[in-house]
């Protein structure tokens, strides 16, 4: 079966900064791989460990981010930590969701990690692109 990315990069999502950026890719990627393996129907053993290095690379993604952040001074930090651990415990209640298992819930799973990055790289994350471009090293 021929993979087709789902999720796809734009250079509109670009923050500024070539680490961030390529991290964000990295999820995508990621994504991308859910989304193959559930549309190729493998095994939950096999999605378990996609969706676990998603949500271990978004733990050390957040900490890259809110270094950038704070390095550059841009306003708001402690209200994007906020997002990121309300992240990080809606993809723990998910991934974990009443006992199912995981296939039950893993479309649900792979369409709110979508969104979410989407929307939070378009638009909390935009907000310290500005202050990021002007920065000496990025």
């Amino acid at each position: 079966m021929t993979s087709q990315n789902y999720v796809v990069w734009k250079d509109a999502f670009s923050v500024g900064s070539d680490a961030i950026d390529s991290q964000h890719q990295g999820m995508f990627g990621l994504l991308n791989d859910l989304y193959s393996a559930l549309q190729e129907g493998r095994s939950q053993k096999d999605i378990s460990e996609i969706v676990g290095k998603a949500h271990q690379y978004a733990k050390q993604h957040f900490a890259s981010e809110e270094a950038l952040w704070a390095k550059s001074g841009c306003p708001g930090l402690e209200e994007h930590k906020a997002v990121h651990q309300a992240y990080t415990g809606q993809v723990e209640q998910l991934w974990r969701s009443s006992g199912q298992p995981l296939e039950d819930t893993a479309y649900e799973l792979f369409f709110f990690l979508k969104d979410w990055w989407l929307s939070h790289i378009t638009g909390m994350d935009a907000q310290y692109a500005a202050s990021v471009r002007t920065m000496p090293s990025h």
